[in-house]
This record gives C-alpha cells, structure tokens and sequence, in this order.
C-alpha cells in the first residue's frame, strides 16, 4: 500500500492556556494506492 494523497487541516487553538497544546491537527482526506486501486481511506483520525 502506498499513500497517494494526505491532506492536513492545521488550526491555532484560541485561548490556550500558557503550557497547552497551541495548535490542532486532523487529517482530512487520506488516499492510498494498493492492489485494489486507488481509494479514499474511511476512517476518523481525530486530533493531534
């Protein structure tokens, strides 16, 4: 398998508190190539 196209949303996190995580991270389109084709991975990643 082998990734074809990842998009990223990155977004500041208003009013963070001094020493907290400042910004967030979620994949928002995940496209792999495999024996199958190519296709959309289905999966919620969630934040990071």
């Amino acid at each position: 398998m082998k990734i074809d196209n990842l998009n990223i949303v990155a977004r500041e996190i208003p009013n963070a508190r001094p020493g907290q995580k400042r910004f967030s991270a979620r994949v928002q389109a995940l496209y792999v190539i495999d024996e199958a084709g190519r296709r959309k991975v289905s999966h919620q990643f969630g934040d990071a």
